[in-house]
């Protein structure tokens, strides 16, 4: 039997796919708000240590993780992640407002502190009533009404503060 190139590179990815699955367990769920801000951070800041620490496991002792399993892991949570993100338009692709056009020392004191802190903090911070004590409760959230939340505040402040 003939196999063009095409089918053996499906029979190279399938054997991948399957020897990946068989010596690794791979767990990018984010059912819980902390690990979903966890993943993204690990994802933002390229530290796929990090990532591939709180996501894989080896089923036999390796001392190092292949590069096709920490791929597999990062093109996983990438897809199962941004079903997610795709109901929350206000986060993850917000409208552009018309700026006075100035670039102050506010302005680059607040993207600094964006930059820094990420916007997950800043929704974190709304959820939790502006109460830094009850941040651990947000993180113990369902991701989905955490960013459904989030989204409702930030964009009811935004909102708000349009004249």
């Amino acid at each position: 039997m003939n196999f063009s190139e095409q089918q053996k590179q499906i029979f190279k990815s399938l054997r991948l796919f399957l020897n990946i699955k068989i010596l690794f367990k791979i767990d990018v769920s984010f059912k819980k708000a902390g690990r979903f801000i966890d993943l993204e951070t690990y994802i933002k800041d390229q530290d796929d240590e990090a990532f591939l620490k709180a996501t894989v496991k080896s089923r036999l002792p390796f001392r190092k993780i292949p590069e096709s399993v920490k791929t597999y892991a990062i093109a996983l949570y990438m897809l199962e992640s941004s079903e997610v993100k795709a109901s929350f338009d206000w986060i993850y692709n917000p409208p552009s407002f018309p700026s006075v056009g100035e670039i102050t020392q506010g302005t680059m004191e607040r993207e600094n502190f964006a930059r820094h802190y990420g916007g997950y903090m800043e929704l974190v911070y709304l959820c939790s009533g502006m109460n830094p004590q009850k941040w651990n409760e947000v993180f113990e959230w369902d991701t989905k009404k955490f960013l459904f939340l989030g989204e409702y505040l930030l964009r009811k402040r935004i909102v708000e503060s349009i004249k």
